[in-house]
């Protein structure tokens, strides 16, 4: 009886645990799969079927997978430029995403004269170079102004632009954003802001 007892919890893990199909287990038992479904029948009554229950477990491995791909994604992810937040979505593009959010990606378009400091000293070079090159077309001073870019090399001051440019709103949200993530993070836990 032991022996028996042994057996139906070999089976058990073997099928529960272990998710081997029933001619896995007749091979194993010299049995034909039919002997152990049936076997599985009479001491297991109120399992599901095989198929039901393989359809479970390997939505249970998937939902396992995805949880720890998320979380080797989340560790090795990069900042996001607007948050900082770690950027784990993926849209299939050959450039790893630089935002954690669509919303973030089209800030980044509109405000990212502003805060990539390299694109905007190479825009100011590339202006500097075509007055250069059409110089009878500009005045004195727009000249003057490309001769300094160019012997500084393109270095930067302080950015200006008028304040109504969709490039300015976009990076004021962006300052707005950064400043107040933790605020708005207390808040979507449902916290209150006098925490």
């Amino acid at each position: 009886m032991d022996n028996l007892s042994e057996h139906i919890r070999e089976i058990q893990d073997l099928y529960f645990v272990q998710g081997w199909t029933y001619e896995r287990i007749g091979i194993k038992y010299h049995k034909s799969r039919e002997a152990v479904r049936k076997f599985l029948d009479r001491n297991f009554p109120e399992r599901k079927s095989g198929v039901e229950y393989r359809r479970a477990l390997e939505a249970t491995k998937k939902v396992r997978q995805e949880a720890e791909d998320f979380l080797e994604r989340t560790f090795s992810a990069p900042p996001c430029v607007i948050c900082y937040k770690p950027v784990i979505r993926r849209t299939g593009g050959a450039k790893p995403n630089r935002t954690c959010s669509p919303v973030h990606a089209d800030l980044w378009k509109k405000a990212r004269y502003w805060l990539d400091d390299g694109l905007r000293q190479r825009q100011r070079i590339s202006m500097a170079n075509c007055i250069i090159s059409h110089s009878d077309k500009k005045s004195e001073s727009t000249i003057a102004w490309a001769y300094r870019v160019i012997d500084m090399k393109g270095k930067l001051g302080p950015a200006k632009s008028r304040d109504n440019s969709q490039a300015y709103k976009s990076y004021q949200k962006v300052l707005k954003i950064r400043a107040g993530g933790n605020e708005r993070k207390h808040h979507r836990m449902g916290l209150s802001r006098n925490l």
